[in-house]
């Protein structure tokens, strides 16, 4: 379930690039269009200028919600992700109990038994030819051990003994399943997700999407990338603006000063540009496509970026303000603090879940490192013993003793977990694994709720602020000096627009915007952020996860190839290659930069649960009374 959840979140961010990749291309299409030669004598010649550009900028409001609603492709990928994230919860609640059961009885050797209820391995007779169920026979034996937790499975039998094996006196030592022992959650959800990339990779805007947002992550999970990820050729750097930071001066060439709205507190900033004079006239010239990278770089990183204006055109405050401050449906954005900032409580419930299953992910790997390293260091205490019972002392001890059978008990005993405490380790590692699991669960049942109002209530396109309370970005007065709050005016200027469902499964700032071409913003309060950094930023389940658990399952490594079972840990990793392929990423040694990648083709992956099981306490011994 938690592999189902995973690929779901993956698909879903999949379709987010998708989402945003085709509103770019919307944005830029109508930013062409009212650029046009054809629609500047159009609103040259309008009466009502601003209504004719309304209306161009309009059906963009229609087509994001529409790109986004329930019947879209982002809509369905997010009701998959709600319904997996539902599944698993509801998998937590019926299966913890049972796992927590499972630990504290089935956590010690149990024989284990063949097909046929085979569980004693007649070698030979020893010491007389009776038979060796009777009271005074002394034969070779062999009969084996498992611990269930460390094999993880739940069906699962030793292979047995042929008939033709008995005659050739070769054990098939290994243990056989009805399900694959080979999970991953990673591999698994990489696995499923890859068939949305296969279905939609193609795409040219999509692959510009996905090349940014790989960008962005390779950045906070550079190991990871470098480790796991497929080397893709990224988009050319955009160029930077001509921004020159932000300015201590408090007005224009013309006397004019950045304002604030009076009933949210939003403002206006300027531009460099917007400082110095009319846009015909500054130094470089304010063209058309500098106001666009203006506007872009206003609104990035993840705005809607709305250019109001050209070189032959623009509008005053209020005009600028009924676009982009519609409060009853009369604008193209719209603005209400306070469903915005529910969106955000309600939005920022999902990526807590993600940073849980992260760490629940995270801790299954480590639980994997340590049942490895578990039957490392129970294959060496056997290989130990089965030495020092062939050892002339112990065999000394065997005549002395006058109860055989306990005093062999004892040494196994001794051997396997007096003098070893590799099942003191598992059972810390599991005890951690369990409180990851109570997590998991306990984020589910709380955030759950606000994650249904979110898709219920946030589906809209709002306007987007700046970390200062920017909301709109005077380029540079365009018609005439009058300042943009004069009924006058005619500037050209910039405002963001923003879908929180585009931004769902990344934490949601307050300030969705950078507003970084800002030169000149107005002084005034600005609210007390809510932000505490501690989740900003893009969010990689897998990679957080693989991050988080490479350092601990090193170390188990490193502990494994000390004794000399490096072997255990590339078998696992051969058969999990074989079942996931290039979607499985391997954590490496820690004498390696890379991953576990190159392994001795002559090494069999199991073919089953895992084959030492058979052999954990395989040990010659004479049966006596």
């Amino acid at each position: 379930k938690a592999a189902d959840f995973v690929s779901a979140v993956y698909v879903f961010k999949y379709e987010q690039m998708k989402f945003r990749a085709k509103t770019k291309n919307e944005t830029a299409a109508i930013r062409n269009k009212t650029a046009s030669e054809e629609m500047k004598t159009t609103i040259s010649r309008a009466v009502d200028k601003l209504s004719k550009i309304k209306a161009e900028l309009s059906p963009l409001r229609e087509s994001v919600t529409e790109r986004s609603s329930n019947e879209s492709g982002l809509g369905k990928a997010l009701d998959v992700v709600n319904k997996t994230q539902e599944a698993l919860e509801v998998a937590m609640d019926a299966h913890l109990d049972r796992f927590e059961e499972f630990v504290d009885s089935c956590n010690f050797m149990l024989l284990a038994q063949g097909l046929q209820k085979e569980y004693l391995y007649d070698i030979c007779t020893q010491e007389n030819v009776a038979c060796i169920e009777q009271d005074y026979s002394g034969h070779v034996g062999c009969c084996c051990g498992m611990n269930l937790v460390a094999l993880g499975q739940s069906t699962f039998n030793v292979d047995g003994i042929s008939a033709d094996g008995f005659n050739s006196s070769q054990v098939a030592r290994r243990l056989s399943t009805t399900q694959s022992s080979t999970v991953n959650v990673c591999a698994s959800a990489r696995k499923e997700a890859s068939k949305w990339v296969e279905e939609h990779g193609d795409d040219p805007l999509v692959q510009a999407e996905f090349a940014l947002d790989t960008a962005v992550l390779k950045a906070k999970y550079d190991l990871y990338h470098s480790s796991c990820i497929k080397k893709r050729r990224l988009q050319d750097d955009a160029e930077e603006g001509d921004s020159t930071g932000t300015s201590s001066t408090t007005e224009t060439a013309y006397g004019c000063q950045p304002t604030v709205h009076e009933e949210t507190g939003l403002k206006v900033a300027f531009t460099k540009a917007a400082t110095e004079g009319m846009c015909q006239y500054v130094e470089p010239k304010v063209t058309d496509e500098r106001m666009g990278q203006y506007c872009d770089d206003f609104c990035a990183p993840s705005g809607i970026a709305l250019l109001l204006g050209t070189d032959a055109y623009g509008f005053n405050l209020s005009g600028a303000d009924s676009i982009c401050l519609g409060t009853d449906g009369d604008g193209v954005l719209r603005y209400d603090a306070d469903l915005i900032k529910q969106c955000r409580k309600w939005g920022n419930a999902f990526p807590e879940i993600e940073h849980n299953v992260a760490q629940f992910i995270a801790e299954l790997d480590v639980f994997a490192a340590e049942k490895q390293n578990y039957e490392a260091r129970i294959r060496t205490a056997v290989i130990e013993t089965q030495e020092y019972a062939k050892s002339e002392e112990f065999k000394m001890e065997m005549l002395e003793a006058v109860n055989k059978i306990e005093h062999l008990r004892k040494l196994i005993f001794r051997k396997l977990y007096e003098e070893n405490d590799a099942h003191r380790d598992l059972l810390v590692s599991i005890a951690k694994l369990k409180t990851k699991m109570l997590a998991v669960k306990d984020v589910l049942k709380a955030n759950v709720p606000d994650v249904l109002k979110f898709m219920d209530q946030c589906n809209q396109l709002f306007l987007a602020r700046g970390p200062k309370m920017e909301y709109l970005l005077d380029i540079c007065p365009q018609g005439n000096k009058a300042c943009i709050e004069d009924e006058a005016a005619v500037h050209v200027s910039c405002c963001c627009g923003y879908n929180p469902v585009a931004q769902f499964g990344s934490y949601i700032p307050e300030a969705v915007i950078s507003a970084e071409p800002a030169y000149l913003v107005a002084s005034g309060e600005v609210p007390a952020s809510e932000d505490d950094g501690v989740n900003a930023g893009s969010f990689d389940i897998c990679a957080e996860a693989w991050s988080l658990a490479r350092p601990e399952v090193l170390e188990r490594r490193a502990r494994v190839d000390e004794i000399g079972q490096k072997q255990i840990i590339e078998l696992a990793i051969k058969q999990l290659e074989e079942e996931y392929g290039e979607h499985y990423c391997d954590h490496g040694f820690a004498d390696s930069k890379d991953q576990a990648r190159v392994i001795d083709s002559s090494l069999r992956p199991h073919s089953s649960i895992l084959a030492w099981a058979a052999m954990l306490v395989a040990l010659c011994f004479r049966s006596a009374s």
